[in-house]
């Protein structure tokens, strides 16, 4: 009786569907390469070579693929890497746009869209056919930064130059409201349920709120250091910016729209990604070659992660 059940537990094991382990996976642009690391343990996985500078990463939804853009380089094109094999699997061509820089995903992994900074467009890219699907136009150069809304219709990109946030309508494929924030935006984000957008200006030093409901930009904050990225807590309690200058994480209260704290990083913080429970953030520090470690309640570095020359956007996938 015992061997039997010792054999029914072993093919029951074999017969349940193995799962990835949480991973970070870490574009390290003046390597020209990205990192992969356990989510848990901070061990190095692998790591490949890009053909251009990759400055941000996002994952597919089912953790098999990482797409980084050639932001600096000649190939003007967006990266697939495949995360167990270690490999760049295909190069999806942007041309004749260039510099695309800023990445978003459908929830679905279908779609992926990614800013050309010195084409005045937003490339709608097919994932499956590895081809762009079209090209959604805007007014301004240096087209930095996006993020794609709750409900997928719409898209917020930033312009370091022109000083804005355009909306693009997807299903119009047209900018619908331009809102003036500050100068130098580039960290931005969204609450949940698509109330609010967060926008975070580096040269101004601002943070600026605008009511996606009545379309109108309803307060701004000082947030000195040189903001660079903003994300919202997955609880949506606290809108977390880095400020590259100052090497601090900066707590702003969403409800109560005001700063509250300030945690100490390292050289040069700029981008996040939080673990799937919400307790940690990850952040890189672009001049310090590292990645930290943060304890989002104890707003404390539990530990800093070694990275290659120049590490800028980070993703997680569990």
């Amino acid at each position: 009786m015992y061997r039997l059940l010792a054999l029914a537990a072993v093919l029951l094991l074999c017969s349940t569907p193995a799962t990835r382990a949480a991973r970070l996976v870490v574009a390290c642009k003046d390597g020209r390469l990205v990192q992969v690391f356990d989510g848990n343990t901070y061990g190095k996985q692998t790591e490949v070579k890009v053909g251009g500078e990759p400055h941000e990463v996002v994952i597919s939804p089912d953790g098999k693929f990482a797409y980084v853009a050639d932001f600096e380089g000649h190939q003007n094109a967006v990266s697939e890497i495949d995360l167990d094999g270690g490999s760049v699997t295909r190069i999806i061509d942007v041309k004749p746009s260039f510099r695309p820089h800023g990445l978003a995903l459908t929830r679905d992994g279908s779609t992926l869209y990614a800013t050309c900074e010195a084409s005045k467009v937003v490339a709608e890219v097919d994932v499956a056919a590895g081809k762009v699907r079209r090209t959604l136009p805007l007014n301004e150069l240096q087209s930095h930064t996006l993020r794609l809304s709750p409900d997928e219709t719409r898209i917020f990109v930033a312009s370091t130059d022109a000083g804005n946030i355009a909306m693009i309508d997807l299903a119009a494929a047209d900018v619908t409201r331009s809102y003036l924030v500050g100068k130098a935006p580039e960290g931005l984000d969204m609450l949940e349920d698509g109330s609010e957008l967060w926008a975070a200006s580096r040269v101004s030093q601002t943070v600026t709120i605008i009511d996606l409901k009545t379309r109108k930009r309803v307060h701004s904050m000082t947030c000195e250091g040189n903001p660079i990225r903003l994300r919202f807590t997955p609880d949506q309690k606290y809108a977390l910016v880095t400020c590259a200058l100052s090497d601090e994480l900066v707590y702003f209260d969403v409800a109560k729209r005001v700063e509250v704290a300030r945690v100490t990083i390292g050289r040069f913080p700029v981008a996040m990604a939080f673990s799937g429970d919400g307790a940690r953030v990850f952040v890189t520090q672009m001049m310090g070659d590292n990645m930290s470690v943060v304890d989002v309640a104890a707003r404390k570095v539990l530990t800093t992660i070694k990275t290659g020359k120049g590490p800028e956007g980070v993703a997680w996938h569990e």
